[in-house]
């Protein structure tokens, strides 16, 4: 069974490897050798914006939206895509898409447009607490990224699209719970919710939630 850090076990491994009890950061600047008192260090586990990919099969718990993650007839599966994340540095980290999903080899930016109406990065944003994006009001008991923690919670919560007569149209709720699991890999339960169908093939209700894994790719422009 897999196990991850508490809290409480993170800050004291954290206080005894750096040998003061200096407080660390899951938020760097891009170095990832890991050396005790080098600047560069971002605490036991290291979060580089840049480009990631999925390198397994999600792990499906209900797919009541038929979201089919692992792939179907016309559908292509996540194991293999490539995604977005920016950090920061300060808490603020939100993981979208690259600007060209198609082509991981090309050199790749984080796509600015977004998603939906208002655009919001598609797999979520994080809740720091003070500046906080506006979503993060639908989910108030959000796990902020902080010193010493090795998880947190981004959020998404928007519409598809403009609902105009006969265009698809549906709110979306997105929770991705991510624990950090080793320098420049991380875990995330996510749990999609789409309501206020419109127009849609699928008009009821549904939800869908799995876990997936994220491991990182290279930094952005590379």
């Amino acid at each position: 069974m897999k196990r991850h850090l508490s809290i409480a076990a993170v800050g004291v491994l954290a206080m005894a490897a750096s040998g003061c009890g200096a407080a660390t950061s899951i938020f760097g600047d891009g170095g990832t050798d890991g050396s005790v008192g080098n600047p560069d260090m971002s605490a036991w586990f290291h979060l580089p914006s840049g480009v990631w990919t999925v390198p397994n099969d999600v792990r499906i718990g209900t797919d009541g939206c038929q979201v089919q993650p692992n792939g179907g007839t016309g559908i292509t599966p996540i194991k293999g895509q490539i995604y977005a994340l920016v950090n920061d540095g300060n808490g603020g980290i939100k993981l979208g898409n690259p600007t060209d999903f198609a082509n991981p080899a090309n050199p790749q930016q984080y796509d600015a447009t977004e998603a939906g109406v208002p655009p919001q990065p598609p797999n979520g944003a994080s809740c720091p607490g003070s500046g906080a994006p506006a979503q993060c009001a639908t989910e108030p008991t959000a796990v902020a990224f902080a010193d010493q923690v090795n998880f947190g919670w981004l959020v998404r919560d928007n519409d598809n699209s403009t609902k105009t007569p006969g265009n698809c149209f549906y709110h979306r709720h997105v929770v991705n719970k991510i624990t950090l699991t080793s320098d420049t890999t991380f875990t995330a339960d996510y749990t999609r919710t789409d309501t206020k169908h419109d127009t849609c093939m699928q008009m009821t209700d549904c939800t869908s939630t799995w876990s997936w894994d994220f491991k990182f790719v290279k930094a952005f422009g590379q």
